[in-house]
């Protein structure tokens, strides 16, 4: 199916994605630090990017 093609692709670009694959990494130890740390950026790239889109699209209520 193309369905699931299409799926695969938005998933991996999703942080849940990487922040499994860093775990099962960590807890296997098949994989080197350079992989992980990879992962660990790329969640927190996402971090800063939802950060920066609540603080320019998000009302500030002064009282």
């Amino acid at each position: 199916m193309k369905h699931i093609d299409v799926f695969e692709v938005i998933g991996d670009w999703l942080p849940l994605s990487h922040a499994i694959d860093a775990l099962d990494a960590v807890s296997t130890g098949d994989e080197d630090n350079a992989f992980i740390w990879l992962r660990v950026l790329f969640i927190a790239c996402w971090i800063v990017g939802a950060i920066i889109v609540g603080s320019l699209t998000l009302r500030r209520r002064t009282p």
